[in-house]
C-alpha cells in the first residue's frame, strides 16, 4: 500500500508541471521572480504549469524525466516508443526519453544502464541537450578542451567544455553573479525555462504565441500605413569585445504607435520582434530590453527601445552561424495586425555588414 501511495504521489507531481494553468500571473509565487517573462511564455504554450495548490515552485529543482517531457513537448518532435534504460520502460516520460535519444539530444553511453529519470537534472546536462537540439553536437565535440570563459572554468570536464563553450556563445546558458557556471549544480524550474526559451528564440521559433492556436489569423498591413505605427533606426554602435571574443550591434530603434482604437492599448517588447538570418540558415530574435507602454484611446505614444544582435565575427559565431548576416526582418503587432519595416530592416542590415 505504501508503495502504491507513492506511486500516486509521484504521478501526481509529475503531472502537475505539464496541467493546463491559465496565467502564469497566477501563480502566488511568480509574480516577482526574476524568471517570470520567460515562465510566462511557456505558461502559455501549455508547455509547463503550476501545482495544486497554486503555486510553480520556480526555485525548485527539476528532474530528468520533467525536462525531457517538455523539450520534446515544444521541439515538436514525433514521440518515438521504446526504451534506452532499465529504469525508463515502463516510466511515465518513458516515450519522451526514447525520443530525444532517437534525435541524438540525449546519448544513452553518458549514462549506463539506467538514465535516472526521477534525478534532478543538472545545469550542464541541459546545455549539452540544448546544443544537441541545436544540431551542433559534432561542433562541440570538436571543441573539446576550449576554456568557456566561466571563472570556474577549471572545475568543468574537458568533455562538456565545448558543450558549454558554444551553449554561452550563443546565449543559451548564462553564469553566476560571480562569474561561476557551476554546471553540476542541479538546475531550478525557473533557469530550465529561461534556458528553454532561449533556445526556441535561437530557433526562430515564437515564444509569444501558443503551439495550438490555429484558430488564430494575422493580417499583414503594408509598410505604407503611415495612420497606425512608424518605426525608425535612430542610431547604432558596435559593442567592445568579451571575453569570448563576441561583438554585438546595439540598434537604438523609436517607435511611435498611434491608438486609433476606442479604448486603451498596451505594448511590450513582446509586441516588437526583431528575426536575424544568418548565412547558415540559422535564425534568432535580437536582444532587447523589457518595455511596457500603455497608450490612451486615440492617443500616441513614441518608445524608445535598443536591440542587440550578435555578429558573426568571431570563430565560434561564424562556424556556428556562418560568417554574414543574411536577412534581418522586423515586425511589430498591434491589435490584431502585424506591421513590417522594410526600410528599417534595410538600414539594419547596412548597419550589421
Amino acid at each position: 500500500m505504501k508503495r502504491l501511495l507513492s506511486t500516486l504521489l509521484l504521478a501526481v507531481l509529475c503531472c502537475t508541471v505539464f496541467m493546463p494553468s491559465a496565467q502564469a500571473a497566477s501563480f502566488s509565487d511568480l509574480q516577482n521572480h526574476w524568471s517570470f517573462q520567460d515562465v510566462k511564455k511557456l505558461v502559455d504554450r501549455g508547455a509547463v504549469g503550476g501545482y495544486p495548490d497554486g503555486t510553480f515552485r520556480p526555485d525548485a529543482t527539476i528532474t530528468r524525466a520533467e525536462f525531457s517531457k517538455i523539450l520534446r513537448q515544444i521541439l515538436n518532435l514525433p514521440a518515438v516508443t521504446g526504451s534506452d534504460f532499465a529504469d525508463t520502460a515502463s516510466h511515465w516520460a518513458g516515450t519522451d526519453i526514447h525520443t530525444l535519444v532517437a534525435n541524438n539530444i540525449i546519448v544513452p553511453a553518458e549514462y549506463g544502464r539506467t538514465y535516472g529519470p526521477d534525478t534532478a537534472i543538472s545545469r550542464r546536462e541541459i546545455a549539452i541537450m540544448l546544443i544537441r537540439a541545436m544540431g551542433l553536437n559534432d561542433d562541440a565535440v570538436s571543441l573539446a578542451g576550449q576554456p568557456t570563459a566561466f571563472t570556474d572554468d577549471a572545475a568543468i570536464a574537458d568533455y562538456d567544455k565545448g558543450y558549454l563553450y558554444l551553449a554561452k556563445e550563443l546565449g543559451l546558458v548564462g553564469g553566476y553573479e560571480d562569474g561561476r557556471f557551476l554546471p553540476n549544480n542541479n538546475s531550478t524550474r525557473a533557469e530550465a525555462c529561461v534556458m528553454l526559451v532561449r533556445l526556441l528564440n535561437l530557433k526562430g521559433l515564437d515564444t509569444d504565441v501558443p503551439q495550438n492556436n490555429s484558430d488564430t489569423t494575422t493580417t499583414t498591413t503594408p509598410t505604407t500605413d503611415q495612420n497606425a505605427c512608424q518605426l525608425t533606426l535612430q542610431s547604432t554602435e558596435r559593442s567592445a569585445r568579451n571575453a569570448l571574443g563576441e561583438q554585438y550591434l546595439y540598434a537604438n530603434l523609436q517607435l511611435t504607435v498611434h491608438n486609433q482604437n476606442g479604448q486603451a492599448v498596451t505594448v511590450t517588447q513582446n509586441d516588437l520582434k526583431i528575426r536575424v538570418t544568418y548565412e547558415s540558415g540559422a535564425q534568432v530574435v535580437a536582444m532587447q530590453p523589457d518595455f511596457s507602454q500603455t497608450i490612451a484611446a486615440q492617443q500616441s505614444k513614441t518608445l524608445n527601445t535598443t536591440v542587440s544582435i550578435l555578429l558573426p565575427d568571431n570563430q565560434v559565431a561564424t562556424m556556428v552561424l556562418g560568417n554574414k548576416i543574411a536577412k534581418i526582418q522586423t515586425e511589430f503587432t498591434y491589435a490584431g495586425q502585424t506591421y513590417t519595416f522594410e526600410e528599417t530592416d534595410t538600414a539594419l542590415l547596412h548597419a550589421v555588414q
